[in-house]
């Protein structure tokens, strides 16, 4: 099962990143740059451009690389849901978030 979480960029605080929680890719920190669909012969397809943060190395592999079109496709249909007024952002939060600061006393 595919398990992530967002977590603090660590170069702004505009965006977000996200951590891998499992699987041969555990702890890997990246983001998203940018996000793009299209269609070849009525197919939908997703491309994107990514960074790794963390201390790994990105294993610019045909599998990693399908680990994460699969956390885009995950993002979008639990983030987005369609009404029939068009795609409205989903108010309710089904993941664990790693990117409150911890309080200081």
């Amino acid at each position: 099962m595919l398990e992530y979480t967002y977590v603090n960029h660590p170069s702004s605080e505009k965006r977000q990143a996200i951590k891998i929680n499992n699987g041969e890719y555990e702890g890997l920190v990246f983001h998203y740059n940018q996000v793009s669909f299209y269609e070849k012969d009525d197919v939908p397809h997703v491309k994107f451009d990514y960074d790794i943060l963390s201390e790994d190395e990105d294993p610019q592999t045909e599998e990693f690389t399908d680990l994460l079109g699969d956390i885009v496709v995950d993002i979008l249909e639990r983030e987005f849901k369609r009404s029939k007024d068009g795609v409205l952002v989903d108010e309710s939060d089904y993941r664990e978030d790693d990117t409150k600061q911890p309080s200081e006393e």
